[in-house]
C-alpha cells in the first residue's frame, strides 16, 4: 500500500486573501476537517440569507397590508388586548400581596381531586381568620 498526499490549495480560515500558487502538503484528516468547517460555515450563512430574506418580505407584507381596514381593525385589537393584559397582570400583582399565601394554596388544592377538599383547602387559605 502507498502513501499518496496531493499538494492542495487551502483557502484561509479567515477572510484572508489567499494567493493562487499557495499549495501545501496536508493530512488527509486535516482536509476533511477544513472541508466540514468550510461546508458549515456555507450552511450557516445560506441559512442567515434565507433568514434574511423571509424579514424583508414580512416587512413588504406590512407595509402592503398596513393600509387594509382589515388590517387597521386587527391592530386596534391587539393594542386593546395588549391593554387587558397589563390590566389583569396590575391587579394579579395586588391580588398576590393581598393573599401572600395563594401559590401554596393552589399547589395544595392541586394535590387532590375532591372538589369539597378543594374548597375546604381553598377557604382556609383564603380566609384564615375564619378557621376555628
Amino acid at each position: 500500500m502507498t502513501n499518496v498526499t496531493e499538494a492542495v490549495a487551502v483557502p484561509p480560515a479567515s477572510g484572508e486573501i489567499m494567493d493562487t500558487g499557495q499549495l501545501t502538503q496536508e493530512d488527509p484528516r486535516a482536509k476533511c476537517a477544513r472541508i466540514s468547517l468550510l461546508q458549515k460555515q456555507l450552511e450557516c450563512q445560506e441559512i442567515r440569507q434565507i433568514y434574511l430574506k423571509s424579514l424583508i418580505n414580512i416587512e413588504e407584507r406590512e407595509v402592503q397590508h398596513a393600509v387594509t381596514p382589515q388590517w387597521k381593525t386587527l391592530d386596534a385589537e391587539r393594542k386593546q388586548l395588549e391593554k387587558e393584559m397589563k390590566l389583569a397582570a396590575g391587579e394579579l400583582r395586588s391580588f398576590f400581596a393581598r393573599f401572600p399565601n395563594l401559590l401554596e394554596v393552589t399547589y395544595q388544592m392541586s394535590q387532590t381531586s375532591d372538589d369539597f377538599e378543594k374548597l375546604d383547602i381553598f377557604y382556609k387559605g383564603m380566609c384564615p381568620s375564619s378557621n376555628e
